[in-house]
This record gives C-alpha cells, structure tokens and sequence, in this order.
C-alpha cells in the first residue's frame, strides 16, 4: 500500500469508522494508523462479517459504492482470507475517492 499524507489517513479511519459503523475499540480516532494497520484492521472486520452476516456487509458495500462485480469477483477468491483481503483493499480505494473529491471540490463549498 502506498504512502498517504496524515490528515488523509485521519479521514480514512473517519471513513471507515463511521461507514462500516466501527467502534473505538476497532479504529481509535486518537491514534495515527498506517494505511497497512487500517487495512489490516478493516480485512479482520470484513473477514467476520463474511462469517457471520454476510447480507450485512453486502448492503454495506453498496452503501459505500464498491461496484458489485468488483465484489463479486473478490468472492470468488480461494479463502475466506484471500476474500477480505481484497475486499478491504477495493473500500480502501473507494474511500481514498471520495476524500480526493471531497478535497478537490471543497474550495466550492467555501
């Protein structure tokens, strides 16, 4: 995973808490992550909820708009592993899109 800037790391885990509804115990706010613990952190997440609600994490991959064939192909990966892994890179990348718009057309708010 590639090198982000602090607050753009500060606004994924905003993200990834608020959108894969996330407690402190999973993404303290307080604390400065790595873009590889952050991810590491939401494969966990997404590993159990593919054990234990699937459904659930469904509806919260349409709500944070990762396509559904990007998903659907990450299912058919060999492993339960394998699966979140790259699950939790595509909401990775789906979040770091919308901090970039976000930045990019805050001027317009202003």
């Amino acid at each position: 995973m590639s090198e982000l800037a602090k607050k753009d790391l500060r606004d994924l885990s905003k993200l990834l808490r608020k959108d894969l509804a996330m407690d402190a115990s999973q993404i303290n706010l307080k604390k400065q992550y790595s873009l590889d613990k952050l991810h590491d952190i939401l494969s966990e997440q997404i590993e159990r909820l593919l054990d234990n609600d699937p459904s659930y994490l469904v509806n919260l991959l349409y709500r944070i708009d990762v396509p559904e064939i990007d998903f659907k192909r990450a299912l058919e990966a060999p492993g339960m592993m394998a699966k979140s892994e790259q699950l939790a890179t595509m909401v990775i990348e789906r979040e770091l899109k919308k901090i970039e718009t976000r930045k990019r057309f805050s001027h317009l708010a202003e």
